[in-house]
């Protein structure tokens, strides 16, 4: 099997642009225990990285290596312990949790089988007043796993919903990329947070709803954790 082709159980979910961000150190707390028994069933170690930014000395800010242990959450959290105050000046523009670790990943060359991405639409400088959806939230599970661990996804899913005051929550198997070429894929799962999520054009100020995306999801109700 190649890295691209096994099937996930994929969510996406669009937040409501008022509610407390995701990486708000209050908020993840509370968030990322539900996610850990799930990133536990997965074959290997976890890892984790964030982009953020210090907009008035246009330079990124450096983490280091970051796993997935509460001294790890801190670091790149806005509001935690360890940054109450260096993480006023930074901006946020998106986080990925890979189990197993990319790096392992790439040398079994087989995606991960948890996967979380979370993009902050207000990085280019947009208000809540002007946006429509804040975050854009992508959760996927390898579709062996996800059958094995029901409960476990509609868990993350549910806990998910709650903060963000999600606005879209929906839902498609897909594989982890579609073929490109002789052996290469694109439309990654692990690049919609950035492209290939929603159609071209605004995405903002206009009539919501799903189509604004450019696939086709099965929307899930809030009486809905899972398919």
């Amino acid at each position: 099997m190649a890295f691209h082709t096994a099937n996930y159980d994929t969510y996406v979910v669009l937040g409501r642009p008022d509610a407390a961000p995701l990486w708000r150190w209050k908020v993840w707390q509370r968030l990322w225990p539900t996610i850990d028994p799930l990133i536990q069933a997965a074959r290997g170690n976890p890892a984790v990285r964030s982009t953020q930014f210090l907009p008035k000395l246009a330079r990124e800010v450096k983490f280091g290596r970051l796993g997935w242990k509460d001294a790890d959450h801190q670091k790149w959290c806005h509001g935690s312990p360890a940054n109450k105050d260096a993480s006023k000046s930074w901006k946020f523009f998106n986080l990925e949790v890979w189990a197993p670790a990319w790096t392992e990943c790439e040398r079994e060359d087989l995606a991960p089988d948890v996967f979380l991405s979370i993009g902050n639409e207000s990085f280019a400088g947009g208000s809540r007043k002007s946006l429509s959806f804040n975050p854009v939230v992508v959760f996927a599970v390898v579709s062996e796993l996800a059958r094995k661990q029901p409960s476990k996804v509609s868990a993350v899913v549910s806990a998910l919903r709650e903060p963000t005051s999600a606005k879209l929550i929906g839902y498609k198997r897909r594989p982890w990329g579609k073929p490109c070429g002789s052996d290469g894929f694109t439309n990654a799962i692990q690049d919609l947070t950035l492209s290939g999520l929603f159609k071209p054009g605004p995405r903002h100020g206009g009539e919501f709803g799903f189509h604004l995306l450019a696939d086709k999801w099965k929307t899930l109700t809030p009486a809905d954790t899972a398919p």
